[in-house]
């Protein structure tokens, strides 16, 4: 396991959460999008993906 600090390591969980987005955006329903980021970020809480979801369409707006 690598040794980033909290804030660190979800600034690049958010990161990637972001690019996955952009990725599947246009062709995956929002549970499909949310399956494939649990899938690509294993380990990864349910609910920070969900802040950092909330945080991007916060953002978006």
């Amino acid at each position: 396991m690598n040794t980033m600090t909290n804030h660190d390591n979800y600034d690049q969980i958010k990161a990637e959460v972001l690019l996955i987005v952009r990725a599947n955006a246009g062709n995956k329903s929002p549970e499909g999008l949310f399956k494939t980021i649990k899938d690509r970020l294993p380990g990864v809480p349910v609910k920070v993906i969900s802040e950092c979801l909330g945080e991007l369409l916060e953002s978006s707006q």
